[in-house]
């Protein structure tokens, strides 16, 4: 039956898993064959176990007959006497057939309905024998019984079969949930309670309510596992059951891997993608300020990264309407939080007496128990205290924990002091199960932990089967799902590495060379280019194909109109990041790729899928071809009768205005924009463009232009109540009396700015006004002065990870320090400056950076070094 075994779990109950955890309803098989020895078997290990399993697992049961009879176990009658006296009568029949007459034929829970499901192997030809004998004598007394046997003809049929029945039983006696927002979220709270472990503390959720009714805004600190997650869905449950769960809203980073647009999109239910990182800040300002219910973020620390900076600031400055609780690992979030305003919620440990709840609940899902003695012997020293340590060792007493060497086994286990080092222990374990290829969870961890979203359980067996060498049975991966599941499934149900302790576990248990690294990432490559047009293959891809320097396939998925539509609504973002990274990494790729992105933009049919293609265009730099484009668009040659034409028409109108901009053709650039009034549209949006059209007429020194645009701006945020777009622009103006020579207006505007960043806590905000107050300081003559604003500024740069800031900030002291004589720490700065803007994918900026850092080694006498020859060639390289 192993073909049988193989094809029910890789495919029929990862299926199955899959489809159910997404209405709320998780489940487990368990094979009443995993790891057992013909040793264990003789020894009486295995028929009480097997049979207790089946009560355990009750109405629920799936049987599968062949010719072969199975095992009797000489001593069946003595061991039946103890506990299943009603199976006595057939001690002289197999295991088997002992467990499919517990199970529904001599069940002694008569009123308990019984589900059965009995499938036979097709006979492959006349076999008379006493075995075949005794199995027909067993199916004719089931379809007595009122039981369909149903016949199979291969491994195939029968995981179909399987899959298609038993999801029909279990649906039958569950109601479905309903499919609207609110239910939806509900749902989504229900798995993030799940994953969490399903515990919470009744006086953790009353201290928060407290704190949250004095202080609007609250921070919840704690080690990582200690039941933050927990606690937040928790509290939304507590809102929802007394009838406030509409007025709540939560959203995890995590979930959302870690990208601030997606829970800004959850929040406030948008309906189209967030196109710039502005437009995501500006939509959770405005949530945040004019919803009154609460707000509730988990895990913010996980919003960090180049593209969309540190979580903390989207957050730290705004004043919420209604209340916002935020939880977070990160002690240097925390701080920045509290000195923002928020108030501290330090999670408590576990009491013994709530560890002890923890764990006895936690084994009581699965109808098993401690005495007294060995609870307390647990949760006795400290450090089994925590939630996340406790979960491990409950799961490893489950799955590992003989009856008879349970006190050994506690003992053993209790020599490990953290999570992660509990989570070696399993690994050593699952490696020495019988029938689990040693190899087998080494390879299927490394590989999902390389997986950004994580992998669905049947693709991680079907990836197992074909790219990993495993060699043995699929089946073999039961014990492994069993033990690893209630830490690795994550709220959509796909199995992910998102535990810090596991995650540490698998770093230390099974390290990789840097080639095995590439091995692991290409495979995920593969696999998800051949489910390229699903949602969470488009977030791998994205994530995956830089890493792996996969660029003929990143090329033809740019070139692929229906997953460009598909990956522009997912993260509009991240697709113009990866589209530069692509050009940057293959600059010879620009050409095929501003051909293929034509070629959709003027043939595709779908419009949506043309301007998305016409925005790329205009990422890579191509404005004549995106003039060309609009402008067709524009006066009516792009779409005849479409139903979407007035709704491109304004993407075209404001891509126009862009590209006009960007190569000079100023005049006309403002033409569209007064057009843009006639447009019914978001004044928002209009915002937007007349700011990017300034900036730019600003960086190529048209002043004038750039002030009257900058001014209807701050009219339309100024109209739209929008804090930080009043405050963006005030900075913009100072940078433009900057650029004009007005040194000291613009200094007294940056001032004013950095008393606004202090008062709002807003760290973005005073790091500008802190870098433009320096520049006007060394305009004025005053370089001492500047430098230390600019060190100033520095520091909040290298907390906040925005690479291009701190480039330009470092070649602001680098000028400084030349005017100070400080032609080494010039030096210095104009190095680390170059390679940061070269990090942030700012080939202007380095090329500005490389002149300057070339003339200062002219300036001092290193013109013709080895120093100048490298640079030389770079910026001849860069040119």
């Amino acid at each position: 039956m192993g073909a049988e075994r193989d094809a029910l779990t890789a495919r029929a109950f990862a299926r199955l898993r899959d489809d159910l955890y997404g209405r709320e309803l998780s489940f487990q098989e368990i094979d009443l064959r995993w790891g057992i020895t013909e040793e264990q078997a003789e020894a009486g290990e295995v028929l009480e176990t097997c049979l207790a399993e089946i009560d355990a697992c009750r109405p629920y049961f799936v049987a599968i007959l062949g010719d072969y009879y199975g095992w009797i176990d000489p001593r069946a009658e003595e061991r039946l006497a103890r506990h299943f006296p009603h199976l006595r009568d057939y001690a002289d029949r197999s295991i088997t057939e002992l467990e499919i007459r517990h199970a529904v034929l001599n069940s002694p829970l008569s009123s308990q309905i019984v589900r059965p499901l009995i499938y036979r192997r097709a006979p492959t030809g006349d076999r008379e024998t006493p075995a075949v004998a005794r199995i027909l004598e067993l199916i004719s007394e089931l379809q007595a019984f009122g039981c369909t046997v149903s016949e199979y003809s291969d491994a195939d049929d029968l995981q179909l079969r399987v899959y298609a029945d038993l999801r029909r039983v279990i649906e039958s006696s569950h109601s479905l949930p309903a499919t609207d927002s609110s239910a939806r979220r509900a749902q989504a709270a229900f798995r993030t309670y799940h994953l969490a472990g399903g515990f919470h503390r009744e006086s953790e959720i009353r201290r928060l309510r407290r704190t949250l009714w004095l202080s609007r805004r609250v921070v919840i600190e704690g080690r990582p596992g200690i039941g933050k997650s927990t606690l937040l869905v928790a509290f939304h449950r507590v809102l929802s059951n007394r009838g406030r769960g509409d007025g709540c809203r939560i959203a995890s980073l995590k979930a959302a891997s870690g990208l601030w647009p997606r829970v800004v999109d959850e929040l406030v239910e948008t309906g189209r993608p967030i196109e710039s990182v502005d437009d995501a800040k500006v939509l959770l300002e405005s949530h945040l300020t004019c919803t009154v219910g609460v707000t509730v973020i988990d895990d913010i620390s996980a919003g960090r990264d180049d593209l969309y900076g540190d979580g903390t600031l989207w957050i730290s400055g705004t004043r919420p309407r209604g209340r916002l609780v935020v939880a977070t690992d990160d002690q240097l979030a925390v701080e920045e939080l509290a000195s923002a305003g928020f108030s501290r919620f330090r999670l408590r440990p576990l009491t013994q007496a709530q560890a002890g709840k923890l764990l006895s609940d936690q084994l009581a899902i699965y109808g098993k128990k401690l005495t007294p003695a060995q609870s307390a012997k647990i949760i006795a020293p400290s450090h089994c205290r925590h939630p996340d340590y406790l979960r491990v060792f409950g799961e490893l007493l489950r799955v590992f924990g003989l009856f008879e060497e349970l006190d050994a086994e506690i003992d053993r286990l209790l020599t490990a002091e953290t999570a992660s080092d509990l989570f070696v222990r399993l690994f050593e374990r699952l490696e020495a199960t019988p029938g689990v290829p040693p190899e087998m969870p080494g390879l299927i961890l490394t590989l999902m932990s390389r997986a950004r979203t994580g992998l669905r359980e049947s693709e991680i067996l079907a990836i197992a089967g074909q790219e990993l060498e495993v060699t043995g049975p699929m089946h073999a991966w039961a014990p492994i799902g069993l033990s690893l599941r209630p830490f690795m499934m994550d709220r959509n149900g796909v199995l992910s590495v998102e535990s810090q302790a596991l995650n540490e576990a698998i770093v230390s248990q099974y390290p990789v060379s840097p080639a095995r690294e590439n091995e692991l990432r290409a495979i995920l490559v593969r696999h998800f280019m051949s489910l390229r047009n699903e949602a969470r293959s488009i977030d791998e891809l994205v994530y995956l194909l830089p890493q792996t320097d996969a660029w003929p396939q990143a090329i033809e998925l740019l070139s692929d109109a229906l997953w460009l539509r598909g990956a522009h609504a997912r993260d509009a973002l991240s697709l113009e990041a990866f589209l530069i990274r692509v050009i940057r990494a293959d600059p010879s790729s620009a050409a095929r790729l501003s051909a293929a992105l034509e070629d959709i933009a003027e043939t595709s049919a779908d419009s949506k899928s043309a301007v998305i293609a016409t925005r790329l265009l205009a990422v890579a730099g191509r404005y004549d071809t995106v003039i060309n484009l609009c402008t067709c668009a524009v006066n009516g040659k792009r779409f005849e009768g479409d139903a979407n034409d007035e709704k491109e028409l304004l993407n075209y109108h404001l891509l126009l205005v862009e590209a006009l901009t960007a190569t000079g053709q100023l005049d006309h650039a403002l033409e569209r924009i007064a057009h843009l009034k006639d447009i019914n549209t978001d004044p928002v949006r209009i915002g937007q463009i007349r700011e990017r059209a300034a900036l730019l007429a600003l960086d190529s020194g048209h002043f004038d232009i750039a002030a009257r645009l900058f001014d209807d701006a701050m009219t339309i945020h100024e109209d739209a109540g929008s804090r930080r777009g009043v405050a963006r622009i005030d900075q913009h103006v100072a940078s433009l009396n900057l650029a004009r020579g007005d040194a000291k207006q613009a200094y007294q505007q940056f001032s004013a700015l950095e008393r606004d960043g202090r008062r709002f806590r807003e760290p973005d905000l005073l790091a500008a006004a802190l870098a433009g107050r320096s520049s006007a300081a060394r305009i004025l003559g005053k370089p001492r002065k500047a430098l230390r604003l600019s060190r100033q500024a520095e520091s909040i740069y290298r907390r906040m990870g925005d690479a291009a800031a701190l480039s330009r900030c470092l070649v602001d002291q680098a000028l400084s320090m030349i005017d100070l004589d400080d032609f080494d720490g010039a030096d210095q700065s104009y190095s680390e400056a170059s390679g940061l803007a070269r990090e942030a994918g700012e080939p202007t900026l380095e090329r500005a950076i490389l002149a300057r850092h070339l003339e200062l080694l002219d300036r001092i006498g290193l013109g013709g070094g080895q120093l100048a020859a490298e640079i030389s060639a770079h910026l001849k390289d860069k040119t």
